[in-house]
């Protein structure tokens, strides 16, 4: 449902969107980790890690 906030325009609210990440001990993974837990339109709901 929009609302407004002191006249500005109509703004849809939006859940954020539920994530899983299936990850190694990398970098890269450790990097979109991070990510994933800074950016505030995601949900991470689960995190799995494999040896290798």
């Amino acid at each position: 449902m929009p609302f407004r906030i002191l006249g500005s325009p109509p703004v849809e609210a939006t859940m954020p969107q539920k994530l899983i990440i299936d990850a190694d001990p990398g970098i890269g993974d450790a990097l979109a980790i991070a990510a994933a837990l800074l950016d505030p339109d995601l949900d991470l709901i689960a995190l799995t890690a494999v040896g290798g």
